[in-house]
C-alpha cells in the first residue's frame, strides 16, 4: 500500500509545474488564447484517501486538510486505545472503540469528498483568473517617434 502511495505522489510530481496560463496562439481578434491547467478532482480525493492532507495539498490548499486529518488520527487513536492489549486477546469492541472507529471512517471520507470539492474551486478560481488578465496592444506617438505600446490590465 506504501508503495501504491508513493508512486501515485512520485507521478504526479513528475508531471512538471502547473502554470495557470500558458498562451497557446493569437486568436482571430488579436489576443491570444489562454489554456488553463486544472488539477483532477479524482487525484485529489485519491491522495487523501492515502495520506491525511495530501489530496488538499494538490489541490493547493494543504491548511483546510488539518480538520480532517485530526479526525482520523483521533479516530484511530480512540480506536487502539479500546483494543491494544500487550499481553491476551483484545476485549470486545465498547463505545469507544465504536466512536473511533466512526471517527476515523467519517473524517476519511469527509476528506475526500472536501479535497475533490478544494480541487474543484481551485479550477474555478484559476479560469476567473485567466479571464480577467488582458493585454491590448495600441498606437503610441512621443518624442522619439511613432510605436507600438501595449498595456496589460489585471483588476
Amino acid at each position: 500500500m506504501r508503495m501504491v502511495a508513493f508512486l501515485a505522489v512520485l507521478l504526479l510530481a513528475s508531471a512538471g509545474p502547473a502554470h495557470a496560463q500558458e498562451p497557446l496562439s493569437p486568436d482571430s481578434a488579436g489576443g491570444s488564447v489562454v489554456q488553463v491547467t486544472e488539477k483532477s478532482t479524482i487525484a485529489a480525493g485519491l491522495l487523501e484517501w492515502l495520506v491525511p492532507t495530501a489530496g488538499y495539498a494538490y489541490a493547493g490548499n494543504w491548511v483546510r486538510g488539518i480538520p480532517s486529518a485530526l479526525a482520523r488520527v483521533g479516530g484511530i487513536a480512540l480506536y487502539l486505545d479500546d483494543q491494544f492489549t500487550i499481553f491476551g486477546s483484545p476485549p470486545p469492541c465498547e463505545a469507544k472503540c465504536v466512536a473511533g472507529a466512526a471517527l476515523a471512517v467519517g473524517g476519511t471520507i469527509w476528506g475526500i469528498v472536501d479535497a475533490s470539492a478544494t480541487a474543484s474551486r481551485e479550477n474555478e478560481r484559476r479560469r476567473a483568473e485567466a479571464t480577467r488578465r488582458t493585454v491590448s496592444l495600441y498606437p503610441r506617438v512621443g518624442r522619439s517617434g511613432v510605436g507600438l505600446g501595449f498595456r496589460v490590465v489585471v483588476p
